[in-house]
């Protein structure tokens, strides 16, 4: 079995996701991130999924058409998506192609979990 990308931790109804890695670019990682990442958004026991970007730093094009099926499927399944712990290179990228406007992006776990579900 491959080794997980992702490391989760629930808080309640909450699942804080962690990526294991710096860099998502590489088409194996981006496609088993991607699986992890949906089997999430479809748990019932979720209402709310926190990706916190905090140890990445760099994402390629593929990782973040990933995240926008993802968000696709976690809206589908009435998940809240909320987005933290992106550098400035990260948020740069979220602008450029208006996926800020997508995305609710916070700076921390803690403000992700503040975010009310009407955001």
């Amino acid at each position: 079995m491959t080794p997980s990308c992702l490391q989760v931790e629930r808080i309640n109804e909450i699942a804080v996701v962690r990526f294991r890695d710096q860099t998502i670019t590489v088409t194996t990682m981006i496609t088993q991130v991607a699986k992890e990442l949906n089997d999430l958004a479809v748990r019932p026991e979720y209402n709310k999924l926190i990706l916190d970007f905090n140890q990445v730093n760099f994402l390629s094009s593929s990782a973040v058409g990933a995240l926008v099926q993802f968000r696709k499927q976690a809206i589908t399944a009435e998940r809240q998506v909320v987005l933290c712990g992106l550098d400035e290179q990260l948020r740069k990228i979220f602008k450029v192609t208006t996926l800020d406007r997508l995305f609710t992006i916070v700076d921390t776990v803690q403000e992700a979990k503040d975010v009310s579900s009407e955001a």
